[in-house]
């Protein structure tokens, strides 16, 4: 489960309780996560532009800070089924229910939210105005904004979308990129020998790339740092990585968040666990947490 989050100028982190801690940008209250209903706690966040969103264990989702284009305002899931994910773009949302449809809200201006129909996703990731799901074949589709489309012929197992790129981690791990390469945001370095990608986050002009030795690798725009990872402290490892607009987050298996890069709002500042810390595993499909 995904455990950080890294927005525009804010970041999220999941604790171990089951609530959730924000610092950065407060400007529209998107740090400020309400108390979880009685009986219920977080196991997901979602940082987007100025707003956030927790997916709650009993498959509901709740959203805060900025919604004038309606990106908090979560549709009740239909009558049997529950979330099982949920993502954030710049103004709009997207919840992958456990039947695999998804639905999506908030801005719509280039179809972002006009989810297929007739599909079964196994995980979603949503851009500034591009929305993007995984089929359990490995193909994805993408709807909204296009500047290009994943290439065929690969079994992808996650996706990220950033501001006009999206990256793909496929079952080899290696990692893909496609869309804006302006800034080599999608020119995926090798790994080192004898290593593998096993998570990946797409930020707004930069990428972060999570190996199995626990280190992080970071390409394209790197004005403040944004892609250059600390070596994690001796004895630990990075097991979760978050881009943001101009920062960057890990999570070490320790339960420490570092961040790098930007940090005018305080979005990069290190955080002290305890954290619910999540498994090493590649990520294909979230699920309810289960007593």
């Amino acid at each position: 489960m995904a455990t950080i989050a890294a927005g525009d100028l804010h970041s999220l982190g999941l604790l171990d309780d089951g609530r959730i801690l924000g610092w950065g940008n407060n400007d529209y209250g998107q740090c400020n996560a309400p108390e979880p209903p009685e009986g219920t706690h977080y196991i997901q966040v979602a940082a987007g532009d100025y707003y956030s969103l927790g997916l709650l264990d009993n498959g509901r989702v709740l959203g805060w800070g900025y919604s004038d284009h309606g990106q908090c305002n979560v549709p009740e899931p239909p009558e049997g089924t529950h979330y099982i994910q949920v993502a954030t773009g710049n103004y709009h949302s997207i919840g992958l229910l456990d039947n695999g449809r998804v639905l999506a809200w908030g801005g719509n201006y280039y179809g972002q939210c006009d989810t297929p129909e007739g599909l079964s996703f196994i995980h979603v990731a949503s851009g500034d105005s591009h929305s993007l799901g995984v089929l359990a074949g490995g193909r994805v589709i993408g709807w909204g904004r296009n500047w290009s489309d994943a290439p065929e012929g690969t079994y992808i197992i996650q996706v990220s979308a950033g501001h006009l790129h999206s990256l793909g981690l496929l079952d080899n791990g290696r990692v893909i990129g496609w869309g804006n390469n302006r800034n080599n945001q999608c020119s995926t370095p090798e790994p080192p020998a004898g290593t593998s990608f096993i998570k990946i986050s797409a930020g707004f002009w930069h990428s972060l790339g999570l190996l199995d030795n626990g280190h992080v690798l970071g390409w394209g725009v790197n004005e403040s740092g944004r892609c250059d990872a600390p070596e994690p402290p001796a004895g630990t490892r990075f097991i979760q990585v978050a881009a943001g607009t101009d920062h960057s987050l890990g999570l070490l298996d320790d339960g420490r968040i570092l961040g790098w890069g930007g940090n005018g709002s305080g979005q990069s500042n290190d955080q002290q666990g305890p954290f619910l810390v999540s498994s090493t595993g590649r990520l294909i499909k979230s699920a309810r947490k289960k007593n």
